[in-house]
Parts: structure tokens; C-alpha cells; sequence
């Protein structure tokens, strides 16, 4: 999976945020987060990682946080994955499958938790 790009938008995630890149810490993909620039308290928690990548965004938002994060994106493929634990990271090499040997696109946006 070293062609995928998990891109993670978090705002305020300083409680789950290091443990759900804790779950994909098997995982040999690229790790994008994305956070606002005042995020401080998710900023800290998240500085003992190493394998991942920290976007800071030039303009606030969740969809700001999915525009810029696909426009960084180097690698063949993406998935937006929430930090929230709205999305099993265990799925992620069987969407990879689908994505490879068939002809189409899986993606899956969830819905933020403001979002009713």
C-alpha cells in the first residue's frame, strides 16, 4: 500500500487522533494530517510519530482540510479517513484490491460529527 495516501482531517482530535494512528501504525502508506493552524493541543499530542505528515491549513475548515489535503497528495491513491473511529482502518487493503484489479474508484467520505 505504499501507493495510498490516507489523508486524516482533525480538528480539536487531541484525544483520539493518537490513538487511531496508533491503529495504522502497520500500515506502509503515506499518513496526512491535516490540521488549523491554532490546533495546538492536536499538534502536541501528535509529535512522537514519525511516520507521519502534518498539513497545516491555509484556510480553515473541513472541506478546506479535504481540498488541500487531495491537492498535496503525490501518491497514486487516497482515502479520507476520520479520525473519529467512524472508519475501520482493517478495510483498507480490501478497498485497495477493488480500487486496483476493478474499474473504479472507492472513496468514502464520512460525515463529521457536527454533521446530523
Amino acid at each position: 500500500m505504499q501507493n495510498l495516501t490516507l489523508i486524516i482531517p482533525s480538528k480539536e482530535e487531541a484525544e483520539s487522533l493518537p490513538v487511531f494512528l496508533k491503529e495504522l501504525e502497520n500500515f506502509n502508506c503515506k499518513k496526512l494530517v491535516v490540521l488549523q493552524n491554532e490546533d495546538y493541543a492536536t499538534k502536541a499530542c501528535i509529535n512522537n510519530f514519525n511516520d507521519i505528515e502534518i498539513l497545516v491549513q491555509k484556510k480553515n475548515g473541513y472541506g478546506n482540510a479535504l481540498i488541500e489535503g487531495i491537492n498535496n497528495v503525490t501518491t497514486e491513491y487516497c482515502c479520507i479517513i476520520n479520525a473519529d473511529g467512524s472508519m475501520d482502518p482493517k478495510y483498507l487493503p480490501q478497498m485497495m484490491e477493488k480500487c486496483k484489479y476493478q474499474d473504479f474508484v472507492y472513496i468514502k467520505i464520512s460525515k463529521p460529527r457536527w454533521w446530523k
